[in-house]
């Protein structure tokens, strides 16, 4: 009667998702890089990072360990903020491990969630803006199309290029002051 799904009946699910149907500023990036440093001392700079007031700015870097090897890290001046990283906001989830003579931290870089708001549902309001003049004829069709030129491509496509550029600027800000190297 039920049919439990295994790994092989899954395959087609899997190409699906890898054939680039989310946007590359929607989607989670994964990166791998080392550091010199013993895990130890990794961790008490992470501390001191984690520890800094809310008014110290010099490094524009925040979060908390979520576990014994893992943090999260976001920005203090950013759209929306948190001490532990809420889900308003682009964050990086981060594990460290030891391999050999060197830390390695597996950082995970999740995007902004509001920008699936701003990149899928101006667009529909400017199809909902087109089939309202269809039906509904207006004699200020220049400003009629002008919203629509907004809604359907100046806003999904400013949400597209601030998502990308706010997951890099966090993931960079990160590697640079660690001074992180990638594997």
């Amino acid at each position: 009667m039920f049919q439990i799904r295994t790994s092989s009946s899954l395959k087609p699910l899997r190409q699906l998702l890898d054939m680039k149907f989310i946007p590359r500023h929607l989607k989670t990036d994964k990166y791998i890089f080392h550091s010199s440093k013993s895990i130890v001392d990794f961790k008490s700079e992470l501390q001191t990072l984690f520890d800094n007031k809310w008014y110290d700015f010099s490094i524009n870097l925040t979060g908390g360990f979520t576990s014994e090897s893992e943090f999260q890290i976001t920005k203090k001046i950013s759209l929306v903020s948190s001490k532990s990283g809420s889900s308003g906001s682009t964050k990086l989830k981060c594990k460290i491990y030891s391999d050999a003579e060197k830390t390695i931290v597996d950082i995970t870089v999740k995007p902004n969630p509001q920008l699936y708001v701003w990149t899928i549902i101006p667009p529909l309001f400017a199809l909902l803006l087109l089939y309202s003049i269809i039906f509904h004829p207006t004699n200020d069709l220049i400003e009629v199309i002008v919203g629509i030129f907004i809604l359907f491509f100046i806003l999904p496509i400013g949400a597209r290029y601030y998502g990308q550029a706010a997951k890099n600027e966090l993931k960079d800000t990160f590697v640079d002051v660690f001074k992180l190297t990638k594997v």
